[in-house]
């Protein structure tokens, strides 16, 4: 599988293209509010990125075998 980068407006503006629904978009721009609420508070990134989300599941999957140092 192929992972797919795209931006937050872009993503908005398929799901609405597929709803075709102004309370399904309202809902995916909660969640996404929610998910930025999450990664913010929980990991400690302040800006997230998908590639931040990455490294803090190495980091976790490292330290969880052993092998993390610091």
């Amino acid at each position: 599988m192929r992972r797919k980068f795209t931006s937050e407006d872009d993503w908005l503006e398929e799901v609405f293209e597929k709803s075709n629904s102004e309370s399904f978009l309202n809902s995916a721009k909660s969640a996404l509010k929610t998910f930025d609420i999450f990664i913010k508070s929980k990991l400690e990134i302040e800006t997230p990125d998908i590639l931040d989300l990455e490294e803090k599941k190495s980091e976790k999957i490292k330290f969880r075998s052993g092998h993390f140092l610091k």
